[in-house]
């Protein structure tokens, strides 16, 4: 007997917080959930109260913590797939978000130049030398033309990056599991 309670709980853990916007992806799935909020302090009060990894129930539009049962202000948009060019995931292999690019763009010293020694779509595969050794590293990115013109890569963070035109930098965050679809609001 239910009583009302959602019995579909799913593990899901928090992918990006970006103003309005609270991105979580389904652990057992790989779906993202978005959730917007009408405020960015109501969006962080709920990410600091829910924290990291919760359940989440795609019928009540709640998370759960604990005993605690947090309904979402809004109940998530319906999502459709698209290309990579209209997808805004905030997700790591996905669309950057400026909090990790900023800081590893930092870091001065800590970019290394890559050999790239497999190119399959949304898959690169590339060895890096840095002060710790030599490593080839397999890492994924929803944009493929992207991942072909990568030059360096930042261990810490798992951004590629390479030059473009006026000498500034584009990055790439990277995923170290293939990418799930791309997709937008329907």
């Amino acid at each position: 007997m239910s009583f009302g309670m959602p019995t579909d709980w799913t593990p899901a853990t928090l992918s990006s917080m970006d103003g309005l916007t609270f991105a979580f992806t389904l652990d057992e799935t790989g779906e993202v959930v978005v959730a917007k909020f009408d405020s960015a302090v109501e969006g962080h009060e709920f990410v600091a109260n829910t924290g990291a990894t919760f359940d989440y129930s795609p019928s009540a539009a709640a998370v759960r913590v604990g005993d605690a049962t947090v309904p979402l202000p809004k109940r998530p948009a319906t999502r459709r797939t698209c290309t990579y060019r209209e997808c805004d995931q905030r997700t790591r292999g996905h669309n950057q978000h400026y909090i990790p690019v900023l800081r590893a763009m930092n870091q001065k010293f800590c970019w290394f130049p890559i050999d790239i020694l497999a190119h399959d779509g949304t898959t690169l595969t590339f060895r890096v030398s840095t002060p710790l050794g030599d490593d080839i590293i397999t890492a994924h990115n929803h944009n493929p033309e992207d991942l072909a013109l990568a030059q360096e890569y930042n261990p810490d963070w798992k951004i590629l990056r390479y030059t473009v035109d006026g000498g500034g930098y584009r990055a790439i965050l990277l995923s170290d599991k293939p990418v799930t679809a791309c997709t937008t609001e329907a």
